[in-house]
């Protein structure tokens, strides 16, 4: 279980990014996105991290249709270490999507400015 206030207005979670081919791991502030199907992350910490491509993905954007690399990620998250697809962007930040929120219940409380994860289901 984990609870955070927002940062900046936003509803950001310490996140542990873990490549599982090479168990390098970065710790990071990741942006819960329900708008997001896909977890992803900027392309300098794919490659600081090691990530290969082992895949495409074709994303929308506001600005259009780009086709990305993408490749497994683990992701620790509120005590638990979930198995994720993931690519990479040209972003600035990690972005945690709904293939990872799947596996928790997580409540975004705008009012009072919190993240709630109560609890997670067997993988």
């Amino acid at each position: 279980m984990g609870e955070w206030q927002y940062i900046d207005g936003a509803p950001l979670v310490p996140v542990e990014v873990i490549n599982p081919f090479n168990d390098v791991a970065s710790r990071q502030l990741a942006l819960i996105d329900s708008g997001s199907d896909w977890c992803s992350m900027p392309k300098e910490l794919w490659d600081e991290l090691g990530f290969e491509q082992v895949g495409l993905l074709e994303l929308g954007t506001p600005l259009g249709w780009v086709e990305v690399g993408s490749s497994w990620c683990d992701i620790r998250i509120a005590d638990e270490t979930i198995p994720v697809e993931v690519h990479y962007t040209y972003g600035y930040e990690v972005l945690v999507g709904r293939n990872a929120m799947k596996h928790f219940v997580v409540t975004l409380d705008g009012k009072d400015g919190k993240v709630i994860i109560k609890q997670t289901f067997a993988q």
